[in-house]
């Protein structure tokens, strides 16, 4: 990933509408070279870009508008930040939405193994099926996954995550990531649908372990991401958040992967007057701030 090419998938968080409380948010695929843009794997109409920008509405078909700007960060690996928002409703004034596009640090092989699924159906965790990870390939509910994306970030706790969609050649859509709990089981949790938006919490979690029950999966996630602004006109901002999801028990607490979630996020500053064009070539600086981002499971 360079300067000039942002292109690649990204893992997305969207703040609540609290004004506090980072959650997941869609899967990010973007090509600056054909001018594509991809949510969820389903193609965005009409998107618009710069050089270092993209902007899509809900008045082109689309069932969701944003406005992002791309960053880089050393080494290869990249963010944006901007506004979100799901319908027709208007963008909201004040950033919301942020990314991070970067290689996944663990190895799918890592994951390797048969998981057994479950679906929460209302209230209740139903046993659904298997998942079977054999890097490179991936099956679930006995056929195989295609165009899956495996992509992640490396902190303290390594953060890996999986995803496949319908639009490319698959029954249904998913977006989950891998850790492992207490008892060393390899463990997943994230959210399955087939069409429309992806749900609010998790509604598909996995475990390698041979058990009839669902694990209960909560797990604060960290990414660390080292910034580089380009341009005097970009600032870096850091946005603070404490909330942490409480567990509910279920079989099995699975252990908590609490680490201090660092995001930089890259936001253009309006320089009234004159524009300042000056480039910061070697400027390189970590941004810390606790950033923690829930994924629950209510079991």
């Amino acid at each position: 990933m360079t300067a000039t090419n942002f292109s690649g998938n990204y893992m997305s968080f969207v703040l609540g509408v609290d004004g506090n409380t980072w959650g997941p948010g869609p899967v990010v695929a973007v090509n600056t070279t054909s001018q594509t843009l991809f949510i969820d794997g389903v193609q965005v109409n009409n998107p618009t870009f710069t050089s270092t920008s993209v902007m899509w509405m809900a008045s082109s078909n689309n069932p969701s508008s944003g406005s992002i700007k791309f960053y880089s960060s050393a080494p290869d690996t990249g963010g944006f930040i901007g506004t979100y928002v799901e319908g027709t409703a208007p963008l909201p004034s004040s950033n919301n939405f942020s990314g991070v596009s970067s290689a996944a640090p663990d190895d799918l092989s890592v994951w390797n193994g048969t998981y057994n699924t479950f679906i929460l159906n209302g209230s209740k965790w139903t046993q659904d099926s298997t998942l079977i990870v054999a890097a490179p390939n991936i099956s679930y509910n006995g056929k195989d996954i295609s165009n899956y994306i495996y992509m992640g970030t490396k902190s303290t706790q390594n953060l890996d995550q999986l995803s496949w969609f319908v639009a490319g050649g698959n029954a249904q859509n998913a977006i989950v990531e891998f850790f492992k709990d207490s008892s060393g089981y390899l463990t997943f949790g994230g959210t399955q649908w087939v069409s429309g938006d992806a749900p609010a919490a998790n509604n598909f979690i996995g475990t390698t372990k041979a058990t009839p029950e669902p694990p209960t999966i909560t797990a604060v996630v960290a990414i660390v991401i080292n910034s580089s602004t380009t341009e005097v006109a970009e600032v870096t901002e850091v946005t603070e958040v404490t909330e942490v999801t409480e567990v509910t028990e279920v079989v099995e607490v699975v252990e908590v992967v609490e680490v201090v979630e660092v995001i930089a996020a890259a936001e253009e500053a309006e320089v009234k007057g004159q524009q300042q064009q000056s480039k910061i070539s070697t400027a390189q600086q970590d941004q810390e701030a606790a950033y923690k981002l829930s994924r629950k499971s209510n079991g």
